[in-house]
């Protein structure tokens, strides 16, 4: 039902559509300077963010991986398959980079209220 190609294509789009939602969101930050230096950020490319911040792109990240193994019951090609396994494997990579980030966020012991 699934090609490769198909895959990939899905992939990229899902790619590009959570940076555009990590801009956005970088770009709402970089507009309230004061507001990141109350918040006791972690350092990442491009500006900082806070725990409640990556919490919501874990969430984001959880959809793709929930809509990535959906897709996975209709595919039948054994190298379709390893393909969309590897890409699931990526994005719980990303999980779990996400919630490293958040475990040094709440390592500084940054209060609740100022996320």
């Amino acid at each position: 039902m699934f090609t490769w190609n198909d895959l990939l294509d899905i992939a990229v789009k899902m790619e590009e559509n959570g940076k555009a939602v990590y801009q956005r969101d970088m770009d709402k930050i970089k507009n309230k300077k004061q507001k990141i230096k109350e918040i006791a950020p972690v350092d990442v490319p491009g500006g900082r963010l806070s725990s409640k911040m990556l919490k919501i792109f874990i969430e984001f990240e959880n959809d793709t991986l929930l809509f990535y193994e959906f897709l996975e019951t209709f595919i039948q090609d054994k190298e379709t398959l390893e393909g969309l396994e590897k890409i699931i494997q990526e994005e719980r990579n990303h999980i779990n980079q996400l919630n490293e980030m958040i475990q040094a966020v709440e390592a500084q012991s940054i209060p609740e209220e100022k996320l």
